[in-house]
């Protein structure tokens, strides 16, 4: 009991601080591809089902990853990988499981899908109905455990928070973590489809408090793994995610990591949306929690992702929730990757239904995008309303590549689209790529380039 009281004074007090937040700007650091360009990522989670399965793989085929690409528009998926799958015993490593890793993989490198590899866990383990961390990994010191609904007060259980406590402390555990990512980073080095690994999904504190825990603690393991992960691979980048209490809004303690290539990933979940309740259509929360995420990866001085969000296609106002999340993104141009590509019977927040078709989330998640800038971003805009597009952009002419915008045709502009851009007449040119609804953008005499997309109106 204790403990238990322990955790409620812990999570009282950090829902009781403050959080002043200052208006600012998008931060200046993108990923960038080998010629330079800015990448931004619009992409999905596979998939909640890999959790389930006795492999640890989720359903998709090649289709599905065809699907998310050519019929959505995406560019990104962050693929969940799990210790448990990759090193059953200690020491040993399960390549059956990451020669079907590489073939979802390569289905995305055919398909010109980047991949974020993430190691993924949810209340440590399948001991406590989750996963993650292997069985012989799970130090519990034997306190018995029952499980409880929803399934996130699990985190609270003595014996789950005990298994952290120990999985934070204890070398041996971390040791052989970081050495199964690195036996994973050093299978995947070479192929450039792998844009980043993803250290460890939604890290918790346990009983220590949350602050002195990303001060201490979870700030010195990412830099443990992201120095065994650059002994074989200093090409791909490395996302990292806050502590997972930031995932309902609150502050990160982490600060910048002494190391370079690396991308903030961090998580959010409007704690009553997520729990079915209405959205009121009221941005507040939305826009102060996303300022936030902005400027903590500002002050790091590095890129960042949101890794996670998602919302049940029942909730009432599940529109507005949807639509003012990715409006503040766009003001941050920001990637994001969506909570997740599965059924609806598998996961509530799944973009299709048990019959394969697509939910109403996906009205949402698809429109233009800018997927590579010949420079630096200044902002970018889509209007639900008037399907209207605007990126303005610096151009950099070290940059041999064009500017690429994903439009989203027959879905967005079914009459066909008008470009305009700010430069003089006949200094740029355009050209569509059908198959890909991609539109390439070439050519400027302007530092300070704009370009609009609008709908061809109806006769």
């Amino acid at each position: 009991m204790r403990l238990r009281k322990k955790i409620k004074l812990i999570v009282i007090i950090y829902f009781g601080l403050v959080l002043i937040i200052s208006n600012v700007c998008a931060s200046n650091c993108w990923i960038r591809d080998d010629s330079g360009r800015a990448i931004i990522l619009h992409g999905l989670n596979i998939s909640n089902a890999a959790k389930r399965t006795d492999n640890q793989i989720s359903w998709h085929t090649f289709y599905d990853y065809e699907r998310m690409s050519k019929d959505w528009g995406f560019n990104c998926i962050r693929l969940l990988i799990f210790w448990s799958a990759i090193e059953p015993e200690p020491g040993i490593y399960n390549e059956s499981y990451l020669d079907l890793v590489e073939e979802r993989v390569n289905w995305a490198q055919d398909l010109g899908l980047y991949v974020i590899l993430d190691m993924h866990q949810d209340v440590y383990s399948s001991k406590f109905g989750g996963n993650g961390a292997p069985l012989w990994a799970v130090w519990d010191d034997n306190i018995s455990y029952s499980s409880v609904e929803p399934w996130w007060l699990n985190y609270i259980q003595p014996a789950v928070i005990r298994s952290f406590e120990n999985f934070w402390t204890e070398r041996y555990l971390q040791n052989h973590f970081k050495d199964a990512w690195t036996h994973v980073a050093d299978r995947f080095s070479n192929i450039s489809t792998v844009i980043g690994y993803e250290i460890l999904n939604e890290p918790f504190f346990g009983s220590f408090l949350p602050w002195t825990f990303e001060k201490i603690y979870l700030k010195r393991f990412y830099q443990e793994v992201i120095d065994s992960i650059r002994s074989v691979d200093s090409n791909h980048y490395i996302f990292y995610e806050p502590q997972i209490m930031t995932s309902a809004g609150f502050r990160s303690f982490l600060g910048p990591l002494n190391c370079e290539k690396v991308v903030y990933s961090p998580h959010f979940y409007q704690t009553t949306v997520h729990e079915g309740f209405p959205y009121f259509g009221f941005p507040f929360f939305i826009k102060r929690t996303l300022e936030l995420r902005n400027s903590e990866a500002e002050s790091a001085n590095v890129a960042w992702l949101l890794g996670e969000f998602g919302v049940s296609k029942h909730t009432s106002g599940m529109d507005e929730y949807l639509t003012d999340i990715l409006k503040v993104l766009n003001s941050h141009i920001s990637s994001w990757t969506y909570w997740s590509y599965d059924y609806d019977n598998q996961n509530d927040f799944g973009i299709i239904d048990e019959f394969g078709k697509e939910n109403s989330q996906l009205d949402y998640l698809i429109y233009p995008y800018p997927q590579k800038i010949a420079g630096d971003p200044i902002g970018f805009d889509y209007n639900y309303e008037s399907r209207v597009f605007t990126l303005e952009f610096t151009k950099n002419n070290s940059i041999c590549g064009p500017t690429e915008i994903y439009t989203g045709q027959s879905r967005i502009y079914p009459n066909g689209f008008i470009v305009d851009c700010s430069e003089p007449q006949y200094s740029w040119s355009w050209e569509y790529l059908e198959n890909d609804k991609i539109l390439v953008w070439t050519n400027s005499t302007n530092d300070v380039v704009r370009i609009d997309i609008r709908p061809i109106p109806e006769n």
